[in-house]
């Protein structure tokens, strides 16, 4: 993520995340926060998360 390598593109949804790893969805959320929370992903009602770009990171 901090090379860009996906700058600007969708992330997978919480339940493709959980299914894929096969982790509980609570998990992943908790997960995906502490990312949101270092400032490499965002997320907007109804558009998902998304990968920050690097100079935003």
């Amino acid at each position: 993520m901090r090379a860009g390598a996906y700058d600007d593109q969708p992330w997978p949804s919480e339940a493709a995340l959980a299914a894929r790893f096969e982790r509980a969805s609570m998990t992943i959320r908790r997960a995906l926060g502490v990312l949101r929370g270092g400032g490499l992903l965002t997320t907007a009602w109804g558009k998902g998360w998304k990968v920050l770009p690097r100079n935003k990171a």
